[in-house]
């Protein structure tokens, strides 16, 4: 039931993994033990969080999408759709 697709280091220290299925699923790095489970949308893919270390972008290839998630709350705060299969998320500051 869990298809991980990618995992990325929050600003925090929480390991974020994505499941093509559907969600992020939140561990603290070195414990191995899930904190808990974003649901977002088909295809959860890439993940990349911005530079003040608030929110995370997790593509959706399946939904052609992108969801933005408030880090603290752990909770989806917007759909942002975008064209087919949005794959890789980088963030980058100016």
């Amino acid at each position: 039931g869990f298809t991980p697709a990618m995992a990325a280091l929050a600003p925090n220290g929480e390991l974020w993994v994505t499941d093509t299925a559907g969600r992020v699923v939140v561990t603290m790095a070195r414990q191995h033990m899930p904190m808990a489970e974003i649901p977002t949308a088909p295809g959860a893919h890439a993940v990349a969080f911005e530079g003040g270390g608030k929110k995370a972008y997790v593509t959706n290839q399946d939904a052609a999408s992108v969801s933005v998630i408030d880090i603290a709350s752990k909770k989806v705060i917007k759909t942002i759709v975008v064209g087919s299969k949005p794959n890789g998320a980088v963030w980058r500051r100016r």
